[in-house]
């Protein structure tokens, strides 16, 4: 009996200090995730426009609707909609959804990338901004956002 009793009080220790360290390694595993994913973005954007810039599109907006190697583009950079940005990374993200939910796109300026599962409400997510003529803004998460 008392062996039972040892064995129940050091399963309990171990599942409330192992239980919060993976939580926390979930958490860590899905912010790095996204901000390597976000690098991929930001890459895929560079690229892009450094081909524009030899094909000499780098100077047009969407409006014309101009394209480099099949993506759509604004002044060299990938619009934020899935024939731009998605088509530059398409088949690299592919644990990675556009999550439509989280935040309207407005004339392909704000396109919004996560996990599939993940709740429209979770900032869990990268968020890839074109800025005109600049380059697109990338937003990735930190712990706190993925917590």
């Amino acid at each position: 009996m008392i062996e039972l009793v040892i064995i129940i009080v050091t399963l309990s220790l171990v599942a409330v200090i192992a239980i919060p360290r993976l939580i926390s390694l979930t958490s860590a595993a899905k912010t790095s995730a996204l901000e390597s994913f976000g690098a991929t973005l930001s890459s895929a954007s560079r690229l892009t426009y450094h081909q524009a810039v030899i094909e000499d599109k780098d100077n047009l907006d969407s409006s014309i609707d101009p394209e480099v190697s099949g993506i759509k583009i604004h002044y060299g950079f990938p619009i934020a909609h899935a024939a731009g940005i998605g088509t530059s990374v398409h088949g690299i993200g592919s644990d990675f959804f556009e999550l439509s939910s989280h935040i309207e796109s407005i004339d392909n300026e704000v396109i919004v990338y996560g996990f599939a599962s993940d709740d429209p409400q979770d900032k869990c997510v990268v968020v890839y901004k074109t800025n005109g003529k600049n380059p697109p803004t990338i937003r990735t998460p930190d712990e706190t956002d993925c917590s």
